[in-house]
Parts: C-alpha cells; structure tokens; sequence
C-alpha cells in the first residue's frame, strides 16, 4: 500500500530532480517550501482514502468468505444470522471511514463550505461571503440569487471587518 499512497502523493508533484533541472529558472526557496507542503498534504489526503479503501475492502472480504462457506454448506440459518452480522458490519464500517474522514478534515482545518438550501435553481448562485463583500447574515444563512442581479451584497452587518 506504500507504493500506491506514493504514486498517489507524486500524482501532480515533480519529483524529478532532471525535470527541475530543465527549468529555465532555478526553483527558489518558496517554490521549494510550497512543493513540500503540497506533498505533505497530499500525502495525508492519499493515506486517509487509502485507509478508508482498507477498511472497506476489508470488510466486503470477510463478507465474501463467509458467503462462501455458507453456500458451500447450505445453512439458511447461518445465512439469516450472517445478513444481521454483516449489516452491522456495514454500519461499523461505514461509521469508520466517517471518523477518518472527520480525523482528516481536523488535520487539514480547511474552511468548510457552506451551502443553500435548498439547493439553488439553474439560474441562480449561492450568495455566500467572498471578500470583501457579503453580510454576517449570508454567511450564516447562505441564500439563492439570480446570477444576473444585484443580491451579491445584501444589508446587515459585513462579515469582512
């Protein structure tokens, strides 16, 4: 699994000292400093989905194992039991990658996105604040706008201060 989180990490990274080379001009220390904490965080990004890929993979095989051996000896009774185990199974599982997925959200501490809801017709966006305008209130409460109207920067209190 090292080698697939690898792959996926160096996927829009050059590693390459020959290509860094080839550049006209010599990377500096900020191009170096950014390279690195764009592979740091793509590391974390691939480990995470991989995990999440393990522990799912995970489950559906122990699934298929016991399946097998079910049909290979014809137990309804186990097979009724097994559909109760695996749906709990299923639960835990997917109640493990949501805590990945969560784990990974802290480690990033991205801005979250906000949302209209509902969600906007075709012709409209989702008014949110975008510097340097928007209002406490459309952060709070993103709302729907005709994108060809005013309402991008409604009354009440600036959210950028």
């Amino acid at each position: 699994m090292e080698a697939a989180i690898k792959r996926c990490t160096d996927l829009y990274i050059f590693n390459d000292p020959a290509w860094f080379a080839s550049m006209t001009s010599t990377p500096t220390e900020a191009d170096e400093m950014i390279r690195i904490a764009f592979g740091r965080v793509s590391k974390e990004i691939c480990t995470t989905l991989f995990n999440m890929h393990r522990v799912i993979t995970d489950m559906m095989n122990s699934t298929i194992a016991t399946e097998t051996d079910m049909i290979v000896q014809d137990d309804r009774a186990a097979a009724t039991k097994h559909i109760k185990q695996e749906t709990q199974a299923q639960r835990r599982t997917l109640a493990r990658t949501k805590v990945l997925a969560r784990e990974l959200m802290t480690t990033l501490n991205w801005a979250r996105f906000k949302q209209c809801n509902p969600a906007c017709g075709l012709s409209e966006v989702c008014v949110v604040p975008m510097w340097p305008i928007g209002t406490v209130e459309e952060y709070e409460r993103p709302r729907c706008a005709n994108s060809s109207g005013s309402g991008f920067d409604g009354e009440g209190e600036r959210y950028w201060r």
